[in-house]
């Protein structure tokens, strides 16, 4: 996706379009949306999180890879340590004082790279919680912030996502004035990826389900999610800097119950 100003007037603004479409690629659709009501959108799911949703630390790829190496490192002592106590119990070596030997040097290099393993584990968890607070203190002062105090904030939340978020895949589908929008989130450390489904008209928006289910798509939770309802409740995304709940429709369901 890439963001374009379209200038002034109803169908100006800053909106997000997608980058095969403008390169003219075979498939890609040429739908936009406003870019304000799906940063709202996405900022305050960011917040909504809790502390232990995202690895984020900036060094957390090293980290993850180090952590990796010694538990394959110790998996490996601790079978050669198996291996010499089953030599030991058959007595199938004559060198005894040797084997006792090696295996006191083994016990001693699994306990190292036992400390090593809670060590790095330490500074992934720590990494988690310090940016993922960065992020939300920023995200906190950015919607009680007037507009001239907003640029510095904006710099802390963008680096601060850049640490927790691998990509975001953006899908549209459109129906009247309504734009349908999954966004699959890919957050780094983390197995699956999130499914953020919301609809945009305009400058308003609503978002009508969050999930992690592997199979998600838009066609099917668009099925399944959305009830037209009245867009006139909900305020527009240059009005407001508050959380944008589901709208009130009965028979809507969220993946934390049902709305009504």
């Amino acid at each position: 996706m890439v963001l374009l100003n379209k200038g002034k007037g109803s169908k100006g603004g800053r909106r997000l379009a997608s980058s095969a479409a403008l390169r003219g690629e075979r498939g890609a659709q040429t739908l936009t949306i406003r870019y304000e009501p799906f940063e709202q959108q996405m900022l305050t799911w960011l917040g909504g999180l809790d502390e232990a949703a995202f690895v984020a630390d900036p060094d957390v790829a090293s980290l993850q890879k180090e952590l990796g190496a010694v538990e394959g490192m110790r998996a490996d002592v601790m079978d050669r340590i198996g291996k010499v106590e089953s030599r030991l119990v058959e007595g199938s070596s004559g060198k005894f004082d040797s084997m006792l030997d090696l295996l006191e040097q083994l016990a001693a290099k699994a306990r190292e790279l036992e400390a090593r393993r809670e060590e790095l584990k330490a500074k992934l968890h720590d990494g988690q919680r310090n940016v993922f607070r960065t992020y939300r203190t920023a995200w906190q002062r950015l919607r009680e912030a007037p507009l001239d105090k907003r640029e510095g904030l904006r710099t802390r939340l963008k680096t601060a996502i850049a640490a927790m978020v691998d990509r975001f895949e953006v899908t549209m589908e459109q129906n009247g004035l309504v734009r349908h929008v999954l966004v699959k989130v890919h957050a780094k450390g983390r197995g699956g990826p999130w499914y953020v489904y919301f609809v945009v008209r305009g400058l308003r928006s609503a978002w009508l389900s969050i999930g992690g289910r592997a199979d998600a798509d838009l066609e099917t939770l668009r099925e399944a999610r959305y009830v037209p309802f009245s867009w006139k409740n909900i305020p527009k995304a240059d009005e407001t800097d508050m959380a944008i709940p589901a709208p009130a429709v009965k028979g809507v369901l969220s993946d934390t119950g049902a709305v009504s």
